[in-house]
């Protein structure tokens, strides 16, 4: 009976099996030839080993040889195969071909042939971390983030490769009110709305969110500067009425905007309204 470790094994990898002969003889170690070289037997068991230098299925064929009771000799031919593969590493970002600095991105990491509880990765800066069947990276600021892949049997560690990811700053939200970021707006709308909104841009496949924490309220009446400063992302009782009052291309500006992400907070552009 043959014994591999493994029936699948990498190139540059040892293939390892045991080839069990005690229960044919066990008063005797029997002679086992295999592929024309003999293989010594030590308590019944005779250990075989090759180095993986070919890819593919390989197969491998054997004869033991055991004495009878009358001295003549039997032969037992075996034959056993494995797989040899070249290691495959993959490493993706699930959301974007980018690392975003200071914030979660999700991981994907898969190696062929090899169980996900073998798989131990590493990044050359920030943090890795298992969240369910994928892996969560965080990194700061910088040019790039190397992640190094190892498959761990147990037994021994080996490389698998290293995949080299771009890093980058989230990009701003833009604001927005009554559903525009300028120009000219309905009073009637820009009432009903009553609130600034942050939206991140429309190629930014990312679930990240923003808050607006503050900002101010700017308009010209009669010659008077009317400022006001706004805390949340809601128009103040004041505020309305000042639009309630407004005249047909009368300006208002909301600017001075602050959003606060994950990462930390953001000054936004300046939204310039006109009433119409």
């Amino acid at each position: 009976r043959v014994i591999p470790n493994s029936r699948l094994v990498f190139t540059g990898d040892t293939y390892e099996a045991e080839i069990l002969v005690a229960a044919l003889d066990s008063k005797q170690n029997p002679e086992v030839i295999i592929n024309g070289r003999q293989i010594p037997a030590e308590n019944g068991i005779a250990k075989y080993s090759v180095n993986a230098s070919s890819t593919g299925q390989q197969t491998y064929r054997g004869t033991i040889k055991v004495k009878g009771p009358e001295g003549e000799e039997k032969e037992y031919p075996f034959e056993e195969s494995y797989f040899v593969m070249t290691p495959s590493l993959t490493v993706a970002p699930t959301k974007m071909n980018v690392f975003y600095a200071n914030v979660d991105n999700p991981v994907s990491i898969s190696a062929s042939g090899i169980p996900e509880s073998q798989i131990v990765p590493s990044i050359s800066s920030g943090t890795i971390r298992r969240a369910g069947n994928d892996w969560i990276v965080k990194v700061p600021l910088g040019n790039k983030a190397v992640v190094t892949v190892m498959h761990n049997d147990g037994k021994s560690s080996r490389r698998m490769g290293s995949a080299e990811f771009r890093v980058k700053r989230v990009p701003d939200p833009k604001a927005y009110i009554a559903n525009t970021d300028g120009g000219p707006i309905q009073k009637s709308m820009l009432l009903a709305a009553r609130a600034l909104i942050p939206r991140m841009p429309d190629d930014f496949d990312f679930d990240l969110t923003f808050e607006i924490i503050s900002f101010n309220f700017v308009g010209v009446r009669g010659g008077d500067i009317f400022d006001r400063e706004g805390k949340g992302n809601v128009l103040t009782q004041e505020m309305q009425n000042f639009i309630a009052n407004s005249k047909r291309g009368e300006r208002i500006w909301l600017e001075n905007i602050m959003a606060r992400g994950p990462d930390g907070n953001r000054k936004l552009g300046t939204i310039s309204l006109t009433i119409q």
